[in-house]
């Protein structure tokens, strides 16, 4: 390191970016100091609705409630209408029975503007997490406890087209052919698929088009061009907890970030304010 300091110019890194959108970077910096993010954004109101905006950012508010998620919808659809290129829906709380139900329209509805443009639907995917994908590839198939190498490929072939079970296979004949392993369990066979997923999703092999869905935890270490953040009143811990899940949320995006709260008022409570 000392004789790299001296072999030519140097320039420390000294703060991790991967935007240089002004707004976006004041609002992750505010989270993270436990500043409040509106007093580094600009309001806009329009139609008695208010959202706080900056450059490559934008807070707003949905008073979406179980009864009546058709408000979050719109706002989702809305801003993904705006976008140039997929995006990505992250929440600290993918089980939330409101932002379900909200995305699940966003998946079938169309809407018209006043002008007659109409935007929607937009499909989009669950990024699972690898056991969850490999335990819905194996889903519609009994396996037998103990089976035979020849069985298995019969009642697995139908499924080759997707690439862990067809590595699957491929595996199981390798261990046949070269140690002469005749017969295989449940349990192995199992592990062989959800390795295979493990694999594919370290190697960046797992990556669907369109638009994805995911946990702020799933999201982690990763970045998207365009993000929406949906903060449900069930997203729970400290203060400070929260401010994290929200800051690593924010700076998962590289051109522009939408965060929308759930319910109304509550952008004056951590982790949006002191």
């Amino acid at each position: 390191m000392d004789w790299l300091e001296g072999a030519g110019q140097t320039h420390r890194l000294t703060q991790v970016r991967r935007t240089t959108q002004q707004g976006l970077l004041a609002a992750a910096l505010a989270v993270r100091e436990g500043r409040d993010m509106k007093t580094v954004l600009a309001a806009n109101t329009f139609n008695n609705r208010t959202s706080w905006n900056g450059a490559g950012f934008r807070l707003q508010d949905a008073a979406a409630t179980q009864a009546n998620t058709g408000l979050l919808a719109w706002a989702i659809a809305n801003d993904i209408a705006q976008r140039q290129g997929p995006v990505v829906i992250l929440t600290p709380d993918g089980s939330n029975a409101i932002i379900r139900a909200a995305l699940a329209t966003v998946q079938t509805r169309q809407w018209t503007r006043n002008n007659g443009a109409t935007f929607g639907p937009y499909p989009h995917t669950w990024d699972r997490h690898d056991n969850e994908e490999a335990n819905a590839l194996l889903a519609d198939i009994a396996l037998p406890e103990t089976a035979s190498y020849a069985d298995l490929r019969a009642l697995l072939t139908p499924l080759a087209g997707h690439a862990p079970i067809a590595q699957a296979i491929n595996r199981m004949d390798r261990l046949r052919r070269a140690h002469g392993q005749a017969a295989f369990t449940a349990a192995q066979v199992t592990e062989f698929v959800l390795e295979s997923v493990r694999n594919r999703s370290r190697l960046g092999f797992r990556q669907q088009r369109g638009h994805l869905v995911m946990t702020i935890q799933r999201a982690k270490n990763r970045e998207f061009p365009n993000v929406i953040v949906l903060w449900p009143h069930t997203a729970t811990g400290g203060a400070e907890h929260l401010r994290r899940l929200l800051y690593n949320g924010i700076t998962r995006a590289q051109n522009h970030c939408t965060v929308i709260v759930l319910g109304q008022n509550r952008m004056n409570v951590p982790p949006f304010a002191p």
